[in-house]
């Protein structure tokens, strides 16, 4: 299941869960409209867990 946040500007209250962390961003400009992608990791994640994770990425389709 994906959820869909839509935030105004930068939420301040998203910050980096611990040392480490990290953002995989995709920011896109989709017809005017930017849309940002993050998908997040820690060096300890396994492969198939970030494999699975650009899958979810991969498959985002957006349609007008």
């Amino acid at each position: 299941m994906c959820v869909l946040l839509r935030l105004g500007s930068w939420d301040p209250g998203i910050y980096a869960q611990g040392p480490n962390h990290l953002w995989h961003l995709w920011v896109l400009d989709v017809d005017g409209v930017r849309v940002v992608i993050r998908s997040d990791t820690y060096p300890g994640t396994s492969p198939q867990i970030q494999a699975e994770l650009q899958a979810i990425v991969d498959s985002i389709q957006i349609r007008p």
